[in-house]
């Protein structure tokens, strides 16, 4: 390879060693080697032509420009047609640069064609390729649907109903609740109809309610205190028109209410984000509400956003304590007495939170308490044995045994219990303590409760 310089634009150009002439690729002008007749010369076809030029000079030229064609490609073409060009009427060169032109047309055209019928089938196959991706993930998808919606539901429902028959109820119960599967929402609400703790009696400081075999509320209240307008209802009535109620609670001058659809009413308004609740509890001034799924929610701030696998709550004071599935236990809110260090306990099938103490009871029917002792001995309860349930009020605590009977510590503020019988259920608050008989009637101690004139002609009361 050698390099001539373009007179005409002044730029070098490539020329093979074995060419006598060449097309300057910058401007198209003809250049020749410095061993022809013309050497140096270097010009546009017609200049160089004008100048003269002898028959040896043009049929070199000739032959370079058949060789040309003879390469058969459309640059090859293209230069001899160049080359035939710088010889105007020699020989058959007029003719032959027309053909070459021709010639090299047609090639680019049909290279030109023959590169847009590849493409073509690139972009065939790419389509095909894309077709055949796309539905290998349509296909991936639909799997992954299969094993999201009905293989997983599946085997989480068989678990649910393997944890049914080992006896882990609350287990099955949040399990089922959790599962858009058959009929597992119904059979996990069912469930947890039997286990949840759900009071159809509750007392707070000047009113006590009570839920009927029609489902409806019943409300008594100390008429110099409880102002039943200021806190959420018209009138009396309005309770009473409360309809399809699974569960009731109280706190100082505060109702709360579950309907059996899991929302929830409260004193200070309707918490319309709640839902799927399956148990409430309400504390001093705030209310607690368990999920089907485990979780809890609460008013008021409490953190209880990372609770999981609950299945009793209780509110007391200024605190929240969670039963969880495995029998332990967690809380949360004021421990200025230490009634939220419950970290320790295990075993535990029931809760109670007081105003400033928590109760837990055991497997085997005993009892634990943490929290403010006060002179009251309200925490006072290792000697209990064969309790099926606990409650907790401000300064005592409340125990029912298996035969009905009830006991209770701090014996200045309860002193007719120990003569109850036949109780199925209590409830304490205050300085309170309400029996629930298994005929539905109440017995109570501590100070006078509070429209007791009302409660003597209350309807039959519900008994779980």
């Amino acid at each position: 390879m050698r390099y001539i310089k373009c007179v005409m634009c002044g730029k070098e150009t490539p020329l093979e060693a074995s060419e006598e002439f060449g097309l300057c690729r910058y401007c198209g002008s003809l250049v020749m080697a410095a061993d022809g007749d013309f050497s140096g010369q270097v010009g546009h076809p017609a200049v160089v032509y004008e100048q003269g030029r002898d028959s040896v000079t043009s049929q070199r030229i000739y032959n370079q420009a058949i060789a040309k064609m003879n390469n058969g490609t459309a640059e090859s073409y293209f230069r001899a047609a160049a080359l035939f060009r710088s010889i105007p009427g020699y020989k058959d060169a007029d003719t032959l640069c027309n053909v070459c032109a021709n010639r090299a047309t047609d090639i680019r055209k049909q290279q030109a064609a023959e590169e847009e019928k590849k493409r073509r089938a690139i972009m065939k196959r790419r389509r095909r390729l894309a077709a055949i991706i796309t539905l290998l993930l349509c296909n991936l998808l639909a799997i992954a649907l299969v094993v999201i919606f009905l293989v997983v539901p599946k085997k989480r429902y068989q678990k649910a109903e393997e944890l049914l028959d080992q006896g882990r109820t609350a287990e099955a119960a949040i399990m089922f609740s959790e599962l858009n599967y058959m009929d597992a929402k119904e059979r996990g609400r069912k469930l947890w109809d039997d286990i949840a703790v759900r009071q159809t009696v509750a007392v707070g400081c000047n009113h006590v309610l009570s839920l009927t075999h029609d489902n409806s509320v019943q409300i008594a209240y100390n008429t110099d205190f409880f102002d039943v307008n200021y806190y959420g209802s018209e009138s009396n009535s309005h309770y009473r028109n409360w309809e399809n109620v699974i569960a009731i609670d109280a706190g100082d001058n505060s109702t709360a209410v579950l309907f059996a659809d899991g929302t929830v009413d409260y004193t200070y308004g309707m918490i319309h984000e709640w839902e799927n609740i399956v148990a409430i509890s309400a504390g001093s001034y705030f209310c607690v509400g368990l999920q089907a799924d485990g979780k809890v929610v609460a008013t008021d701030g409490y953190d209880v956003g990372e609770w999981s696998d609950i299945v009793a709550i209780s509110a007391g004071g200024s605190h929240i304590v969670g039963l969880k599935a495995d029998g332990t236990v967690v809380a949360t809110g004021d421990n200025n007495w230490g009634q939220c260090q419950v970290e320790g306990w295990d075993d535990i099938v029931a809760i109670a939170a007081g105003k400033e103490h928590t109760v837990g009871l055991k497997a085997d029917g005993t009892v634990v308490a943490v929290g403010y002792e006060g002179y009251e001995g309200r925490c006072e309860v290792n000697d209990w044995t064969d309790i099926v349930a606990i409650a907790a009020g401000e300064e005592h605590t409340v125990g029912l045994k298996a035969d009905g009977t009830v006991v209770v510590t701090n014996d200045g503020y309860s002193r007719k219990v120990a003569d109850w019988k036949d109780i199925v259920a209590i409830v304490a608050y205050d300085d309170y303590t309400i029996g629930l008989q298994s005929d539905g009637s109440l017995l109570y101690d501590g100070r006078e409760l509070p429209g007791y004139n009302m409660i003597n002609n209350w309807d039959t009361i519900k008994v779980k």
